[in-house]
């Protein structure tokens, strides 16, 4: 999926395409991307630490330097950072590590060796964040669906995966399946209320926890606590028991 962030100000910046390999960044794009990201799911962090993705801002060539701190491998060799395709793509020595596209504020893609995902956000998150906390705070409850209740904690615990790498989640609301796991992904489909889904990867972010399903050649991404209305929290699928 093309970066939407990255394509507009591309456009902003640049009236034609330009060969990534051998422009530079434009500057407005290194401005946006570069700093601090951060991803809070455990997968990736190394020794406890919160993993932190450095985006340095030297313009020169085509790749301006990354660092990784506290962060697992592969993401723990990064070293670079540029613009391609309308991607950030994050590489080490060896060559790209992960491509990822979103806004200024949330990126996600999948790591080159294999099917696995990141999501790297800023240090305030991205997206919905800042409005989940709040209402959280101020109901001190996910409500279950669409209903006046509070969910229980068996409705909150983490989806339980297999021997083959796969968990069973329980929708309890119509749940938009999106491309990425970002809030301003594109929606490829709903799955009615009190469907089971396959997942195959979970992640944690600022927004709380996001969960994938393969449905042929097509990944969805399903969000777990989303705001009704704009207004009241509530909790969109919970773990199902084991088949």
């Amino acid at each position: 999926m093309l970066c939407c962030a990255v394509s507009a100000l591309s456009a902003q910046t640049s009236g034609e395409a330009q060969p990534a390999e051998a422009a530079p960044m434009p500057s407005a794009l290194v401005s946006a991307f570069a700093g601090d990201w951060f991803s809070f799911d455990p997968a990736s962090s190394q020794g406890g630490a919160t993993c932190s993705v450095s985006l340095q801002t030297a313009i020169g060539s085509g790749e301006a330097t990354a660092e990784a701190t506290g962060c697992a491998a592969p993401l723990d060799t990064v070293t670079a950072w540029r613009i391609e395709d309308g991607q950030i793509r994050l590489a080490a020595s060896a060559g790209d590590v992960v491509s990822l596209g979103g806004t200024q504020f949330r990126i996600s893609g999948a790591f080159a060796d294999g099917d696995r995902t990141l999501i790297l956000e800023r240090a305030a998150g991205g997206g919905d964040t800042a409005a989940i906390r709040e209402a959280v705070g101020e109901y001190r409850c996910l409500f279950f669906g669409f209903t006046s209740e509070c969910a229980e904690e068996d409705d909150l615990r983490q989806p339980v995966f297999d021997a083959n790498g796969q968990a069973r989640i329980e929708t309890v609301v119509n749940l938009n399946a999106r491309s990425q796991p970002r809030g301003d992904a594109s929606v490829s489909g709903v799955i009615p209320t009190g469907s089971t889904v396959v997942v195959d990867e979970c992640l944690t972010a600022t927004d709380g926890l996001w969960c994938r399903a393969n449905f042929g050649d097509q990944d969805a991404w399903f969000r777990r606590t989303a705001l009704r209305e704009g207004t009241w929290p509530i909790l969109t699928f919970r773990a199902a028991p084991p088949a």
